[in-house]
């Protein structure tokens, strides 16, 4: 969960600085959107055009890098390692603080910007939507809110349908922002 939460880290940080594209994530964002600067929060001067295609290649970013754990096979019947219940906790909410603030700001470039369904964020949202709750997004048949329940299910650190519902809460942010596209 870590590498993703840095990752998701990353990804909102292209939206919401104002500094030179660097970085492993960032040489990714330039092949998908070429070399341009990320967005600084709340500009006025910010141009829409580039905001739009700078949360869609954010978005696009993340979709790829969840694919990629969607795609590993899950090797559970190996002994797991000793658990350690507060880290892995810590690990598993920090991923959900970092999701919910990468979504935040581009909740409010919508509610600016009044994007369309034609817009290049509504398919990238549409993408992250059906990589949390589609088993049909990859080849191992599980969504990443059922590859979580699995992952998280041996241990004991959890209360019983906490992965399910924090994941369904994720779920339902998305498809709120979804239908903010006209």
């Amino acid at each position: 969960m870590g590498n993703l939460t840095v990752i998701t880290d990353e990804c909102r940080e292209h939206i919401v600085d104002e500094s030179e594209v660097v970085g492993e994530v960032d040489d990714i964002a330039r092949v998908l959107m070429g070399d341009q600067r990320m967005l600084k929060g709340g500009n006025e001067d910010e141009d829409e055009m580039e905001i739009e295609d700078t949360i869609a290649a954010s978005l696009h970013l993340l979709c790829s890098s969840i694919l990629t754990e969607l795609e590993k096979p899950l090797n559970l019947t190996s002994q797991p390692p000793e658990q350690n219940c507060t880290v892995t906790t810590v690990q598993y909410h920090a991923f959900l603080s970092s999701t919910a603030n990468f979504l935040f700001p581009i909740q409010e470039r919508q509610m600016k910007y009044r994007w369309t369904s034609r817009s290049a964020v509504f398919e990238n949202l549409g993408w992250l939507q059906a990589l949390w709750a589609s088993r049909k997004t990859n080849s191992q048949d599980r969504s990443f809110i059922e590859q979580q329940i699995e992952l998280y299910k041996q241990g004991s650190c959890f209360e019983k349908n906490e992965v399910l519902r924090r994941g369904v809460e994720v779920v339902e942010w998305v498809n709120d922002l979804i239908d903010m596209f006209a």
